[in-house]
């Protein structure tokens, strides 16, 4: 400002101070004007002082205090993105962004030695998937499979409850247990059940069960040799079964999505068979009652209830959704 104030004593062009400077003509003359009300002479102490009051009178940056704080830290320990959380306090009327929350949990860490970000989704890097010929045995004997090409459009729309997305996320070297998911396409609805073991038996009853009293359309599923009984399966759901293609994981993209949030519970290399069925129906009901930001920040309990016009059974007082404060309480 004192370099302005001297070449504006010298008369010198407004684009030639922009130039000396290494600014834009119309930062300097918006400069110039604000502070030479009146034709009076450019004085940089003034502008200083004038500058530094208008920086006073800016409202603060928004802090994250007392029931949203206490909001926030629950949600986050639950597993709640930033992202997430914002969007269920904003369907609530309270206007915190997701960006505002991570700068919470960054302070947290430098200026409390907190462990919030412990929490945070972690962006993992991708890797190329390692597919045996044993895992896709059943691909190679079966060339009738009902494959996903077949499938009705109606599926691929969203439009209705029914339509689920069938895998397994194995232990470490695919021995022992596993756990069977189920996710419905449309309410992102999770179901989960620990497998004894892969074989297709256990496959073909914990589906039929976990899918009791649950609306039923179709299943797609990929060419694991679980899922070789799924002519039974069909037949006692009474419904079409499907399969994605070889190596196309993105048609099942809902499924894998899911399969990454209950791997952040029980991480790569878990052994199934230390976890117990309390452990999978916690994460179950944890994952369903967690917003959605392709649900509009909705949970997947709200949409399959709206949709079903009544509560689901296996809804208990864990599953509840604690409802956000109101920005009355900030």
């Amino acid at each position: 400002r004192y370099q302005i104030q001297a070449l504006v004593v010298s008369k010198a062009p407004i684009r030639e101070m922009a130039r000396i400077l290494g600014r834009s003509p119309s930062t300097i003359s918006r400069e110039i004007r604000r502070n030479r009300p009146n034709g009076i002479l450019y004085r940089a102490s003034k502008a200083c002082h004038r500058a530094q009051r208008k920086r006073a009178g800016l409202h603060p940056r928004h802090k994250i205090s007392g029931s949203i704080r206490a909001y926030v830290e629950e949600k986050l320990i639950l597993g709640w993105s930033p992202e997430q959380i914002a969007g269920r306090l904003a369907l609530d009327g309270t206007s915190v962004t997701h960006e505002t929350i991570y700068q919470f949990v960054f302070r947290n860490f430098r200026e409390d030695a907190g462990n919030l970000y412990r929490h945070l989704p972690r962006k993992r890097k991708r890797r190329r998937s390692q597919l045996s010929h044993k895992r896709y045995v059943l691909a190679g004997k079966r060339l009738d499979l009902p494959w996903i090409d077949s499938r009705p459009q109606l599926v691929e729309a969203r439009t209705r409850l029914g339509d689920y997305e069938r895998d397994s996320i194995v232990g470490p070297r695919r021995q022992g247990s596993a756990l069977l998911t189920i996710v419905d396409r449309k309410s992102r609805l999770t179901k989960l059940g620990k497998l004894q073991t892969l074989g297709s038996n256990d496959a073909h009853k914990l589906t039929v069960r976990l899918l009791r009293g649950l609306p039923l359309n179709t299943i797609t599923n990929d060419n694991g040799p679980e899922f070789s009984m799924f002519d039974s399966t069909s037949k006692q759901l009474k419904i079409p079964i499907y399969f994605s293609k070889l190596y196309c994981s993105w048609q099942r993209g809902t499924n894998k999505n899911t399969n990454g949030l209950v791997r952040r519970f029980f991480p790569k290399g878990t052994n199934f068979n230390d976890v117990t069925s309390e452990e999978i129906r916690k994460v179950e009901a944890l994952l369903n009652s967690r917003p959605r930001k392709c649900l509009g920040f909705r949970t997947p309990l709200e949409v399959q209830n709206d949709q079903v016009g009544c509560c689901i059974g296996f809804l208990n007082s864990s599953d509840r959704q604690s409802k956000a404060p109101s920005s009355h309480n900030r």
